[in-house]
């Protein structure tokens, strides 16, 4: 299962779906409009029910459409797009973004999204940035891009249950049905240490997960009363008093015990050099927001601990000076998504992700382990 990729001749994103022997067993076109350039990212696959086949496909393109693609027919002549309006594809989000001169500017989604189960036991949370980095044009690109968690929380039987396209950044505002809004996350404190390491500590508002009963009604699963998810428009990097901007999400986020990782970047002005800045964010997947907790080594003293998740004081939305944790780490170069290490020590197990970079180098990162095991029982009463 693939997509067409960038730049693709007929200017539409398709997704394909081929058998081992690679026969060609359906083509799913998106929107029947041709658009220079736009083809489909890698797609995210997505197995809901355990039974191992593929049931849902999510992936992005370059104008910013998020689509989904819906596999659970047994005949394969009945697998689409999971959303129609009059007879037209639609996605399940839009990602742009409205420039001061009026003009929207379409966000592209050059990576593969992440699924999880959203947070509420209802639908799924699909994570994605936005941003792309292919050729010379794209080095002093300097439009706003963003990372997005969307809940895709629609019925199978209902063609429009789809968030639609982020209207209004100040309230959220969405264009789907039932005025609903994403949760808008932001960047509450940048500063560099004396250990020379830039750290980004990010808001951590909470969502409204209420549910309200489907208008279709029946055996309809309910929709969302406020929120379908969150957004986090990304800021550029305030380096020595200059805020560098073009920051941008070119390395696939992906969702690890509850934690977005998502690396944003600003390429270098030199193309031929291994130059630019990169952003390691570890943010809460269901809110977008900052962590209770330190998942990463923030202070550089090889663990994870208090000193991390008490490293700079905030003010709280109430205005109370409080000790938190920051959200992103800076490091040189455009970083590669890393290898994970998990690593016994000690009778516990420490974890420790690996990057490589385009400046040549290799660093390494302490971080939170992920909770692995069984975590609970149950007592079952035959009778």
């Amino acid at each position: 299962i693939f997509g067409n990729g960038y730049e693709s001749p007929g200017g539409q994103a398709l997704l394909f779906v081929l058998d081992l022997e690679g026969r060609l067993v359906r083509k799913i076109r998106t929107d029947p409009a041709q658009s220079p350039g736009n083809g489909l990212s890698t797609p995210s696959v997505v197995d809901v029910n355990n039974d191992n086949r593929a049931d849902y496909v999510y992936a992005g393109d370059m104008l910013g459409n998020l689509w989904k693609f819906d596999l659970t027919a047994d005949d394969p002549a009945g697998w689409d797009t999971a959303f129609y309006d009059g007879g037209v594809p639609m996605p399940l989000f839009k990602a742009s973004f409205a420039e001061s001169g009026g003009k929207t500017r379409p966000q592209p989604i050059t990576t593969q999204p992440d699924v999880m189960y959203h947070c509420s036991g209802q639908g799924y949370m699909v994570v994605f940035g936005t941003g792309r980095f292919l050729g010379d044009a794209d080095l002093n690109d300097t439009g706003v891009q963003t990372v997005y968690g969307i809940w895709d929380y629609g019925d199978d039987t209902d063609d429009r249950e789809y968030p639609g396209a982020l209207v209004n950044r100040g309230t959220g505002a969405l264009s789907g049905p039932g005025g609903l809004r994403l949760l808008r996350q932001e960047e509450i404190d940048w500063r560099e240490t004396e250990a020379g390491r830039c750290l980004r500590t990010l808001s951590n508002r909470a969502p409204d997960w209420g549910l309200v009963d489907d208008p279709g009604g029946g055996s309809q699963d309910p929709d969302p009363a406020v929120h379908a998810g969150w957004f986090f428009d990304l800021p550029g990097f305030p380096v020595r008093k200059n805020r560098i901007l073009g920051e941008r999400v070119v390395r696939d986020p992906f969702i690890r015990g509850g934690r977005a990782v998502v690396i944003s970047m600003v390429p270098g002005s030199d193309p031929c050099e291994g130059g630019g800045l990169s952003m390691i964010h570890e943010m809460d997947a269901c809110t977008g927001g900052r962590l209770a907790t330190a998942a990463l080594d923030y202070n550089g003293d090889g663990r994870v601990d208090l000193d991390d998740a008490q490293l700079i004081d905030i003010r709280n939305e109430q205005g109370e000076l409080e000790k938190a944790p920051p959200t992103g780490l800076a490091v040189p170069g455009i970083v590669n998504g890393p290898a994970i290490l998990r690593i016994p020590q000690g009778g516990r197990i420490r974890e420790v992700k690996m990057f490589t970079a385009s400046t040549g180098n290799t660093s390494a990162v302490s971080e939170a382990p992920e909770a692995r095991g069984m975590v609970s029982w149950r007592e079952w009463d035959r009778e």
